[in-house]
């Protein structure tokens, strides 16, 4: 937990349920409290998929341990469909974190910790609806100057008495598939507005 976060309170209940329900579930890594700003029609309160989210999290103690912050090796030794695959199908460039660090033009852990998950084929756990508000964005923010829209999630204060957990230890596709679209429609709204400000900024001239 950071200082900056605003958790609902089904956080604690979420978190420690998934936290000792699957702690024996090898192949689970971690457990958010945060999830994208996308309509997911899923059945259950939650899902797995790949991707790791650091804003209100959990894991236990002999997965953390394998943690490391080697971007070098990283760059040195994935292939051009690794980095594809942890990139979300090319939907967003989760990797050029690896190489801002590796160039010391950042200094960040998460995603070290994803690509640890990653390399080991575990799975992340997600709420459906995020328990988690990231209040720390903004001009004077250390990292995150900006935040779009699909990382801007409402938080859930509804209260949930039973959690409906996935019934399957897998990937949750259709989950995936949405944020994979959300992603690559961002990406195009994102070079829709720097061509209008080149446009602009041309007819100025």
């Amino acid at each position: 937990m950071e200082d900056d976060l605003i958790v609902s309170k089904n956080f604690l209940k979420f978190m420690n349920l998934n936290l000792i329900f699957y702690k024996n579930q090898k192949k689970i890594w971690h457990i958010s409290g945060w999830n994208y700003n996308v309509n997911f029609n899923i059945e259950e309160d939650a899902y797995f998929i790949r991707g790791m989210n650091c804003w209100g999290w959990g894991t236990w103690r002999d997965r953390w341990k394998y943690f490391e912050k080697k971007p070098n090796v990283i760059i040195k030794s994935w292939t051009k469909n690794k980095i594809f695959r942890f990139n979300f199908d090319n939907s967003i460039n989760f990797f050029s974190q690896i190489i801002r660090n590796h160039n010391e033009d950042i200094n960040t852990w998460a995603i070290f910790w994803y690509a640890v998950i990653f390399t080991k084929n575990g799975l992340c756990l997600n709420p459906v609806k995020s328990l988690v508000k990231n209040t720390g964005i903004g001009k004077y923010a250390t990292h995150t100057k900006f935040i779009e829209k699909i990382f801007n999630p409402k938080l859930n204060i509804s209260y949930i008495k039973k959690y409906k957990l996935p019934k399957e230890i897998e990937e949750n596709k259709l989950a995936y598939n949405l944020i994979v679209a959300n992603f690559f429609k961002m990406k195009k709204l994102n070079l829709f507005n720097k061509f209008l400000i080149k446009a602009k900024n041309l007819a100025r001239c």
